[in-house]
């Protein structure tokens, strides 16, 4: 296994014993074990870069969505409203984008916009509260803003 010698801030990866030998006689410290393979030395130590965020939950988020007393509401209010229908409509399309990796925020956020617009008098705050806690257990919270509906 190959190991790692430090001198004067330069890093070599060496394997031969003798080459290892003339190394350390030089003055070259062995470092200790890299922890992480995308730890980097900084001169005295390994930092290991911190994790990134939790990304959003998009499918988590649209399974929990299609169980919703919201969604329920939103579909029952489709079958008679144009303006309702069409927003879900492109709602759903977004979602599936998502869930296939490409998210489009911008579209998404849009469409959010125009669902609780077309939507606002079947809407209750009992929904909203249960789609803001939705968002929030599935990351969502960070990226989109749900606006209550205004007339």
């Amino acid at each position: 296994m190959p190991h790692l010698y430090l001198l004067d801030h330069a890093i070599r990866v060496e394997q031969d014993p003798a080459v290892i030998a003339t190394l350390v006689r030089k003055g070259w410290t062995v470092l200790p074990a890299q922890p992480d393979p995308t730890a980097t030395w900084d001169g005295t130590q390994w930092v290991t870069p911190p994790p990134p965020p939790p990304q959003p939950d998009y499918i988590g988020f649209w399974d929990a969505v299609l169980v919703s007393q919201t969604y329920t509401t939103l579909l029952g209010h489709a079958m008679t409203s144009l303006p309702t229908n069409t927003a879900l409509t492109a709602f759903i399309s977004a979602f599936q984008d998502a869930k296939a990796g490409r998210p489009n925020v911008a579209a998404i956020q849009a469409c959010i916009y125009l669902t609780m617009q077309a939507a606002f008098d079947v809407l209750t705050t009992a929904d909203l509260l249960e789609l803001q806690e939705l968002m929030a257990q599935h990351r969502l919270s960070d990226v989109f803003v749900l606006t209550p509906p205004t007339s």
